[in-house]
């Protein structure tokens, strides 16, 4: 996040004020937490769906899990103890909170940063990348309500950070829930569409590899098509065959046909 000097001397004056000075916590990977996971099926059969320009008309390598999730009913508008012991304030607005990542004391679900705030004498110490959750151990019998502000203050997530075990009044709030999520696994293959001009119409192709650096794109090509005048356009790549019966600069109307080969 950039900011002036004089902002992050500012945000990193109050976070040592606001929360525990520690060093970087382990944590594992989200894939822990998931429940088995469910391959996205794609195919279409007879009916024709839409995307706009930019969306993945088909991929493999993509799936569905189940996972935990927490909702807050109510706000919780709480004082916890800084450095020193000094309070300052914690608010959280009702909202889902979603699993971010294993820690060593459980699991950690983060609130979306819109619905979070935290100030010391009415100054936020709480950045545009900081995070505020609950963590729930692994025997899910204590709770922790946590903040991590260190990378407001240029320092990384989980290096200033802040939790407390939420309190018996504070605790019912957070009702333990289950929801269904995409996730991309390790390697695999996507057709994205990329709008139309000119009468013809922009097909991505792309395969990537998830490594512990995050999404990389081994392959990307750019296909173009004739767009239907009347009737339906059929494309095939890779052994998937798309159906296209409308396209232009904002959406593509199509169906699947058949999926990737599996080579």
């Amino acid at each position: 996040m950039k900011n002036s000097a004089r902002s992050i001397g500012l945000i990193f004056a109050s976070s040592l004020l606001a929360g525990c000075l520690q060093g970087p916590e382990a944590r594992t990977g989200p894939n822990t937490v998931f429940g088995p996971a469910q391959e996205i099926n794609y195919l279409s059969g007879k009916k024709f769906k839409s995307v706009t320009a930019g969306e993945y008309i088909l991929t493999v390598g993509l799936e569905e899990r189940d996972v935990p999730i927490y909702k807050l009913t109510k706000p919780l508008r709480t004082t916890v103890p800084g450095t020193l012991g000094i309070p300052f304030d914690v608010e959280i607005d009702p909202c889902v909170l979603e699993p971010k990542y294993g820690c060593n004391d459980g699991i950690a679900f983060v609130a979306p940063a819109s619905k979070c705030r935290a100030t010391y004498n009415g100054t936020s110490v709480f950045g545009k990348d900081d995070e505020i959750g609950i963590r729930v151990d692994k025997s899910k019998k204590r709770k922790l309500i946590f903040v991590d502000n260190g990378r407001s203050a240029g320092f990384p997530s989980g290096y200033i950070i802040y939790k407390r075990t939420l309190s018996s009044a504070e605790e019912p709030l957070f009702e333990a829930s289950a929801s269904s999520r995409t996730f991309w696994k390790g390697k695999g293959r996507g057709i994205i569409y990329g709008g139309a001009a000119n009468g013809r119409l922009v097909i991505i192709y792309e395969e990537y590899l998830i490594t512990p650096s995050g999404f990389n794109k081994d392959v990307e090509r750019e296909l173009q098509f004739d767009i239907p005048e009347d009737g339906v356009t059929k494309i095939s790549i890779r052994g998937a065959e798309l159906e296209v019966s409308r396209a232009d600069s904002q959406a593509l109307e199509y169906r699947i046909v058949k999926a990737f080969n599996q080579n």
